[in-house]
């Protein structure tokens, strides 16, 4: 039979008894778990309980306890040597073990993870009995467990709950609120000076209280920290940590901010002088951010200091946000949550926060970190519906925080109001175009914007166009670099952006007058993580409208980018949208495509406004229309992208993680191809044309198409063939043959260039639209210049079944009256 040591008598009312379980057996293990629990349950016991501990060796002494063990646990081992019963069970059951002592509640603390079903079976039918994981080898949330059983489970008691909020009241009201700066601890704190933030009040968060230069440079009105080890935890690393927390409040009377779960810890702990700035705030289901802190007082349970308290403390108490220092990390270095600022941790005590809580660290940092990413755009998007403007003056690997973060902020730029919108704009050799287009902005219905111009290095005078113009209107702000494309340009203008949304422009093309309110408006109706785009009419190089355009289908998802209408300079959504993909600096070719398609990787809606935006000028200078050879290459490239597998992006829509499936992607890439083929033949580069066709041809005879898919892809290809056309006739015609798509326009080239191909086919149309004599039925003249280039163009043509289908008796009839079949 098990001998049970009797207990002996203790004074105090709350009959509730901490009993580790099992037995301890050797020293060390009871040097190590004891002290734990004079630390978390010291103001329980202070006030009644009582802690049982089974042991066959020595209960451990203040100098037994391990060095990664805080030392101000040392004086509770006399402190409480009152309240804690040391028997001898020999192995006896737990319920045996609580039979021997008067109780009203008992928490069995089993420090031996590999027993705790066997414990719990053991009290399932005992009432008033709760077993906790408190093995540190095993819960990661022992700390945590802990520091429930301090508070009332966590919750605090209705006194505890009403004392915090009437000191967080008092808090607001000693504060200036026009502004508040927020700051994290990562390593871009260290660019911030300090010295030049203008007014406004400063939160700080966990281990900056250990840099004292920091903390007076700072001198923050609220210090925040939320973790159950790091902070409000037993090992020698939260004690460092406390002790400079406790000097920080002193020297700058700050308020310390933290979950209603430490409170009974803290309140224990901390001195005298300073338990009146202790506010523990209670935990919440709520998944939404709490902007009305003071009136509900209460924060929604998030993992992460900067979601679970620094945003709500700071959208409840101004309209202005600034962030600093909340660098997160690239996914690829996934060994630990994220690297801080090297004054603002305490990196010499991390071996003993790890020796003291090892089951903490075994966790996956990406999955964490994927989750911070989520809530962070999701609590931004709430602060600013809200009306609350929020900017990061560093930068940042979390898309939302980057999506805002102005590059080199100085403080009139902080002090300044938020823009609407920001316009990015591309400049290289643009000086020609420049008023015409600056002009349609300055015209705009919206004032609200900035103009942000990234001269590319430029050899015309487009820099010195640009600076007359920024002189003029200080919402054009200009910037130069060397020449590095493109995509470099407008990767440079997005860090630049400070409005609340972004939209793009081309330098040689306009904004319709009513281009910015339309998609604002619609953006605004729409929820955060949509894009409202709209119409893009097609101009010939001096400007002139063609009766062509895009962007007027119905709504884009990632699944139907195939369908790409390119609306580049007739987009618009929140900054973080766009500031959270980058464009790829080694693209020339389809680079837009690609950055929109990322986009819509994430789970972005693309929402039509349903009006004109902006204007698309189309000329032999453009990009697309040089190097089809690389722009063959690259567009392959950038449509590879959205089939790779990319499941490490945590912003990623779950359905888009594997990117398109094979089938999809298919039909995108033979879309793409056609139309490079059909503007191959429009150039009347057949060399080209042929390798294009040789690719669809390959890729079409291993993966048939289905009919309408065949049909869906031509479209866009006979779209491009037969630009050259205004004719109601032959417009007709080629409607009635494949639908409401098809839209007939001129020649866009240099008609010098294509002269006979021009005159051919304008004759071809005079003919159709009955505005000619009826062609002459005499021998057919001798075959004009460039009759083999031309007869090539038309076997390529032939090879297109829809265009075969519909201009056949057309095209027979003309070509064979001038000799060229």
């Amino acid at each position: 039979m098990n001998r049970i040591q009797s207990a002996p008598a203790y004074a105090g009312t709350d009959k509730t008894v901490f009993a580790f379980y099992p037995e301890f057996t050797e020293e060390a293990d009871a040097a190590n778990i004891v002290p734990r629990a004079f630390w978390y349950l010291a103001n329980l016991l202070r006030n009644g309980a009582v802690l049982l501990v089974p042991s066959q060796v020595k209960l451990p002494t203040g100098s037994d306890i391990p060095r990664h063990i805080d030392p101000a646990i040392l004086p509770l081992f006399e402190d409480l040597r009152g309240r804690v019963v040391h028997i001898r069970s020999d192995g006896a059951p737990i319920g045996d073990i609580l039979n021997a002592h008067e109780h009203t509640n008992v928490i069995v603390l089993c420090h031996k993870a590999e027993q705790l079903v066997a414990v719990r079976q053991q009290v399932s039918r005992s009432p008033n009995v709760r077993v906790v994981n408190v093995d540190p080898e095993a819960s990661q949330y022992e700390s945590s467990l802990y520091l429930k059983l301090s508070s009332n489970d966590g919750k605090g008691t209705i006194d505890d709950i009403e004392t915090c909020r009437a000191r967080f009241e008092r808090m607001v009201q000693s504060m200036e609120t026009s502004r508040v700066f927020v700051f994290g601890t990562g390593p871009s704190l260290d660019t911030v000076d300090f010295g030049s933030l203008p007014a406004g009040e400063k939160i700080v968060t966990n281990s900056m209280v250990v840099d004292d230069d920091l903390m007076r440079a700072i001198r923050p009105r609220v210090i925040v920290a939320s973790d159950p080890i790091f902070h409000a935890g037993c090992s020698s690393y939260a004690g460092e940590f406390r002790e400079k927390l406790i000097a920080a409040m002193r020297q700058y009377s700050s308020y310390f901010v933290f979950p209603m779960r430490d409170y009974g810890v803290y309140r224990a702990h901390f001195p005298a002088d300073l338990q009146d700035h202790l506010i523990g705030v209670p935990l919440a289901k709520s998944e939404n951010l709490n902007t009305q802190l003071g009136r509900a007082f209460h924060v929604s349970s998030q993992s992460n200091v900067m979601t679970l308290f620094l945003l709500p403390i700071a959208a409840s108490v101004s309209k202005e946000i600034v962030l600093a220092g909340f660098d997160g990390r690239p996914l690829s270095e996934s060994s630990y949550f994220w690297s801080h600022s090297k004054t603002a941790q305490l990196n010499h005590r991390m071996a003993e926060i790890q020796l003291t809580h090892p089951a903490f660290f075994k966790i996956s940092y990406n999955e964490y970190l994927f989750k911070h990413m989520r809530v962070v755009a999701q609590y931004l998007n709430e602060a600013e519906a809200n009306g609350i403007r929020v900017v990061s003056i560093t930068d940042s690997h979390v898309p939302a925080i980057k999506g805002r973060y102005l590059e080199g902020a100085p403080a009139e730029v902080l002090e300044g109001r938020q823009p609407t919108a920001s316009i990015v704009m591309p400049c290289y050799n643009v000086a020609k175009y420049l008023d015409e287009c600056i002009g349609s902005i300055l015209d705009q219905t919206l004032s609200d914007w900035e103009l942000i111009c990234v001269d590319d290095g430029s050899t015309d005078a487009t820099w010195e166009k640009l600076v007359y113009l920024a002189a003029r209107d200080a919402r054009i702000r200009i910037f130069k670099q060397e020449n590095g494309g493109v995509s470099i340009a407008r990767n440079k203008g997005l860090a630049l952006a400070r409005g609340r949304f972004v939209c793009f422009q081309d330098a040689d093309d306009i904004f319709y007058r009513d281009a910015l309110e339309t998609m604002v408006r619609c953006a605004e109706q729409e929820p955060p993580d949509t894009i409202a785009y709209g119409e893009r009419v097609i101009t010939d190089p001096n400007g002139n409208e063609l009766n062509l355009s895009s962007g007027r289908g119905g709504g884009l998802t990632f699944e139907s980018f195939d369908n790409w209408p390119g609306v580049t300079n007739t987009a618009l959504g929140r900054a973080h949208l766009f500031k959270g993909t980058l464009f790829r600096p080694k693209l020339a070719y389809a680079e837009d495509w690609l950055y929109f398609a990322e986009i819509a990787r994430t789970g972005v809606k693309f929402v039509q406004t349903g009006k004109r935006i902006a204007t698309y000028r189309w000329h032999s200078s453009a990009a697309t229309q040089r190097e089809f050879e690389n722009n063959i290459v690259q567009t392959a490239f950038a449509m590879q992208q959205m089939t790779a597998d990319n499941w490490e992006n945590g912003l990623l829509d779950p359905d888009y993680a594997v990117g398109l499936p094979g089938d999809a992607f298919h039909q995108l890439e033979l879309r793409r191809m056609y139309n490079i083929l059909a503007q191959c033949i429009f150039r009347s580069d057949f060399a080209a044309a042929e390798k294009v066709y040789s690719f669809i041809d390959r890729k079409a005879r291993r993966r048939p198409l289905k009919k309408m898919t065949v049909d869906e892809v031509e479209r866009a290809a006979v779209r491009t063939v037969f630009e050259p056309f205004r004719s109601k006739a032959l417009h007709q015609k080629l409607r009635g043959a494949i639908g409401d798509q098809f839209l007939a326009v001129e020649r866009i080239v240099e008609p010098e260039r294509h002269s006979a191909f021009f005159d051919a086919f304008s004759t071809f149309a005079k003919q159709v639209d009955g505005r000619a004599d009826v062609l002459p039925q005499s021998s057919p003249p001798s075959p004009p210049a460039g009759f083999e280039q031309r007869r090539r163009m038309y076997r390529l043509l032939a090879r297109l079944p829809l265009v075969r289908r519909a201009l056949q008796p057309l095209k027979r009839r003309y070509l064979r009256s001038r000799g060229l079949i």
